[in-house]
């Protein structure tokens, strides 16, 4: 990421010294995370990820031990003055455990995220490349920039939704 920034900067200090070059030089900017995660098939596949059974079971189970912990750590707010130091040590057992579920729980909902992830980017990461060069054409672009790098870029230099578009066109 710093690379990035670095290249980005030193390319755009060039084109500055470039004075006559920047005139003619049509540079743009896109946010290729962006354009990917709003096109239809990854919407698709997030949609149909967070309304698969296995997905919502661990998202209910996450919120049902949630639950559980907060209940118990009421419990030992209201109770805990009075109990002895086995009950407390075994209570704090207790709540030790539930959280290490909500933790797996919670590692497992993040790998079926990334999974999920890994499989839009394979599968539009060809047809994004081609976007890009249609656009690329299209406008008569000489430079594309990573968006997510870019402090401030004018509106019309954005031309993330045109990938976009191009993208959920394409089969």
């Amino acid at each position: 990421m710093l690379k990035q920034l670095q290249l980005t900067i030193a390319l755009i200090a060039g084109l500055v010294l470039a004075g006559n070059a920047l005139a003619q030089t049509k540079v743009a900017t896109l946010s290729p995370q962006a354009a990917m995660l709003n096109t239809k098939f990854a919407k698709s596949k997030l949609d149909a990820l967070q309304t698969s059974s296995e997905f919502s079971k661990l998202k209910s189970n996450i919120e049902s031990i949630s639950a559980e912990i907060t209940k118990m750590q009421e419990t030992a707010k209201k109770d805990g003055m009075t109990w002895s130091d086995e009950q407390k040590t075994e209570h704090q057992r207790k709540l030790q455990f539930k959280a290490a579920d909500a933790q797996t729980a919670q590692k497992k909902l993040q790998a079926m995220q990334g999974q999920a992830m890994q499989e839009i980017q394979r599968e539009l990461m060809p047809k994004m490349r081609e976007a890009v060069k249609a656009v690329v054409e299209k406008e008569k672009i000489d430079l594309v920039l990573d968006g997510s790098v870019i402090l401030y870029a004018q509106d019309n230099v954005n031309i993330t939704q045109k990938v976009i578009d191009r993208l959920n066109a394409a089969k």
